[in-house]
């Protein structure tokens, strides 16, 4: 099943990433594997600390907070 596709024109990612719109961050092994995979978001951004574990309190929609 095809549900569509994102793609980036030469160099627009690297520009995207150095501009910071991009939060990258390292893998953990068990990333792959997540029993609850709907919760890896929110788990991942709260490993980092600081302001990026500060996105994973963020509600899914933001018109309902």
């Amino acid at each position: 099943m095809y549900a569509g596709h994102a793609g980036w024109g030469p160099g627009q990612l690297e520009g995207e990433i150095a501009q910071e719109a991009w939060i990258v961050v390292a893998a953990e092994p068990g990333d792959l594997w997540s029993e609850r995979p709907e919760l890896l978001w929110g788990r991942v951004l709260h490993r980092q600390g600081g302001e990026i574990a500060w996105l994973a309190l963020q509600p899914r929609d933001p018109s309902t907070n």
